[in-house]
């Protein structure tokens, strides 16, 4: 999974996809690895930047269809709204938090 990240860096914004969740705000965002079972997800700060909070293996269609891809949602939406409860909007204010 590294090595694909790594591989794709400079092309995130082609690589992953919006979920079909959507709560304004951050966008949640998946990215689907070259199996079509294997999903990185990640929140969005903006083009290019990504904060990636878990992966699952996909046994389901619909995410809230199966415990470990419930569990990956529900830590999406903590993260996101601890990043907003923090006022990270964005790449700065990020990188702001990590470096206090």
């Amino acid at each position: 999974m590294y090595d694909k990240l790594e591989k794709y860096k400079d092309r995130l914004d082609e690589v992953f996809q919006p979920l079909r969740i959507l709560d304004g705000g951050i966008t949640l965002q998946k990215m689907k690895l070259k199996s079509n079972w294997i999903r990185v997800y990640a929140i969005k700060l903006e083009s290019k930047y990504y904060v990636i909070t878990g992966g699952a293996i996909k046994q389901s269609l619909i995410m809230q269809d199966h415990f470990e891809t419930v569990v990956q949602l529900n830590r999406l939406k903590m993260v996101k709204a601890y990043l907003e409860e923090q006022g990270i909007l964005g790449i700065d204010g990020f990188f702001e938090l990590i470096n206090e």
